[in-house]
């Protein structure tokens, strides 16, 4: 089975490359990594250098019309049977692409997660993000985790992909299709750590992409 990385970005060059680092150093290295960026930094820059390198990382520029469209493109773009999502500040444990392919193995698995072990907030500004995204998804915040990272091609687009009228929270809206159609998301003990934004342009980041553009 040919697993595809599937990352958005939107000026991500302060976390891509650690994410991207990590990716690739997975114990089952991806056959491809499929980069959909719509930023205005430096972001294309710091990936475009990092495929030079590394073959299995292709850059593709997206229309800027959201995170949801921008993984809608990054599916149809890449080749492999499984499709990943990883956000741009993520962090994967080293066995993640292992496990996944492995559960993917088992018959009548569809649907995979990794674990995202909840981290209490520490800093004034992650207990400001913990209350920003709580506020905007209406339900706890670990709650919001529960959706698949990893999904059979054939089930994603059965599934429709992402909804594109979405520009925030489009897991929380695939995760009720998935429910709906009584799928199973099962979980590979891997943890994932988010890289917690540091400061308030961080905060204040992903309300940037909300915007349509002109």
């Amino acid at each position: 089975m040919k697993i595809s990385v599937i990352i958005p970005t939107y000026n991500e060059s302060a976390t891509i490359l650690a994410t991207l680092e990590r990716v690739i150093g997975q114990t089952r290295r991806p056959d491809e990594v499929v980069v959909v960026d719509d930023s205005t930094d430096s972001t294309p820059q710091v990936v475009g250098k990092f495929s030079k390198q590394h073959k299995a990382v292709r850059l593709v520029r997206g229309a800027r019309r959201g995170v949801s469209a921008a993984k809608n493109l990054g599916a149809r773009e890449a080749k492999g049977g499984i499709l990943v999502f990883l956000d741009a500040d993520v962090l994967l444990d080293p066995r993640s692409l292992d496990l996944i392919e492995k559960k993917f193995r088992v018959p009548g698995v569809e649907l995979v997660q990794w674990f995202n072990p909840p981290r209490p907030p520490k800093t004034f500004m992650e207990k400001c993000n913990y209350v920003r995204i709580s506020h905007l998804s209406g339900r706890a915040a670990g709650d919001i985790m529960e959706v698949p990272h990893a999904y059979k091609r054939e089930t994603f687009e059965r599934l429709g992909g992402f909804n594109e009228s979405l520009r925030y929270f489009e897991d929380r809206d695939m995760h009720d299709r998935i429910r709906h159609a009584g799928l199973q998301v099962h979980r590979i003990e891997a943890p994932a750590q988010h890289m917690e934004p540091t400061t308030r342009g961080g905060i204040k980041k992903p309300a940037t992409r909300l915007r349509r553009p002109r």
